[in-house]
């Protein structure tokens, strides 16, 4: 449940685009703020069925995408609402979408260096 005051959920990465900050800035402790894009990165213990519904809840709150990393499988996961899960790695482009809208990288460059 959303306001249920023992759920805390925090992700490996949130971005906020700066005109949803308060006026008097970012408060300090956790955010009530719903991020619009979410990045997870997996860890080898990690459960797939763990990773998706920690995704799945992300997007239940209202998160525009959520981008789960796979540093092993050098792919990124690509979650959104309404839309089936895809998969990309290699040479694929991990474009932005909504609040990321210009930003692109080809997946390989995420893992390199």
């Amino acid at each position: 449940m959303r306001n249920d005051p023992y759920t805390v959920r925090g992700a490996d990465i949130a971005f906020i685009r700066a005109e949803r900050i308060p006026p008097e800035g970012i408060p300090s402790g956790f955010l009530s703020i719903v991020p619009d894009l979410v990045v997870e990165v997996v860890s080898p213990n990690d459960r797939e069925s763990e990773i998706a519904a920690k995704a799945a809840e992300w997007l239940a709150f209202g998160v525009e995408a959520v981008w789960v990393v796979y540093p092993s499988e050098r792919s990124v996961h690509i979650y959104a609402p309404s839309a089936e899960k895809r998969v990309l790695s290699g040479d694929a482009v991990l474009e932005g979408r909504g609040a990321l809208t210009g930003f692109s990288v080809p997946v390989r460059a995420l893992f390199e260096g």
